[in-house]
């Protein structure tokens, strides 16, 4: 993990940057056309395999009866929220969001100069997954968080086809090449904003529940080199960036984990249980008579 985290790094710093033939203005993804105004909005942030603590907060929601009727998302939040909103309210919700979800984080391959992984295997998985269904099929209208690389805004997309623009909201900056849509790169929606709450705020969601994925570097040892100093800085970057969206949201599920759980599928259940037991804490009191 930590080889490939320093790998991450010296691409970051080493590699000659992308030449781009894109148009001279960002992509417009066009409106965001929904049925009625949003009453809850689900919002869940990027995080790599942490995201599988978003399945124990849908878990929660379903058996809380609270039903989004919108979800936002970046990253792993995105392809998370996409499975449960491509089938709205699913039986078994757990088993099939995990066993898709243990997949995804299994899936790279090395490739050279510009990531060390290779996205075929997460194309073809996310294409399994979804088919040629564009976003706006899906039974519950969800919006993909990515990040235009060329013009550095976030976009949001949510008539594509859905395995495309998931693959753009998940394409981690070294480990993933950038993703081609309308002529222009996306990658990672985590780059621009790791938790969309604005997003779904601007879409005049009444009521937003978001679920951010924090990491807690109080436990870990002092960075010893300078990839350690960078890596460090950037958990600090993005935390700050969590903590500022989390207090847009009506009601925020913050799930604190450690630093080395973000590829590694052994901590699968116990990061459920966060996710759902958080998840139950924070929307114990949750009025449905006001929503």
């Amino acid at each position: 993990m930590h080889k490939r985290l320093l790998i991450l790094c010296l691409l970051a710093l080493g590699c000659s940057p992308l030449h781009f033939s894109g148009e001279p203005r960002p992509l417009d993804p066009g409106p965001i056309a929904f049925s009625g105004k949003p009453k809850i909005a689900l919002v869940l942030g990027g995080g790599g395999e942490r995201g599988i603590a978003h399945i124990g907060v849908l878990q929660a929601l379903n058996e809380l009866n609270i039903v989004p009727d919108l979800i936002v998302g970046t990253s792993a939040g995105a392809i998370v929220g996409a499975v449960y909103a491509q089938h709205g309210q699913m039986n078994d919700l757990a088993t099939l969001t995990e066993r898709h979800f243990k997949d995804f984080i299994q899936y790279t391959s090395r490739t050279l100069p510009y990531s060390i992984s290779n996205s075929s295997k997460l194309e073809a998985f996310l294409h399994r997954l979804f088919g040629g269904k564009s976003l706006s099929d899906f039974k519950i209208p969800v919006v993909v968080v990515a990040t235009n690389l060329e013009f550095g805004n976030t976009t949001a997309f949510s008539t594509e086809t859905a395995s495309q623009a998931l693959l753009a909201s998940a394409s981690i900056p070294g480990l993933y090449p950038p993703v081609v849509i309308g002529n222009q790169n996306f990658v990672d929606g985590a780059v621009s904003n790791n938790l969309p709450v604005d997003i779904a705020r601007d879409l005049g969601a009444e009521v937003i529940i978001a679920s951010s994925l924090s990491v807690d570097i109080s436990n870990d040892e002092p960075p010893s080199n300078i990839f350690g100093l960078i890596l460090r800085s950037l958990t600090i970057s993005l935390n700050s960036q969590l903590t500022h969206n989390c207090k847009l949201a009506d009601y925020c599920i913050d799930i604190h984990t450690d630093s080395g759980r973000w590829f590694d599928s052994s901590h699968s259940k116990e990061l459920f249980e966060l996710g759902y037991n958080n998840t139950k804490n924070v929307l114990n009191n949750f009025n449905h008579d006001h929503y």
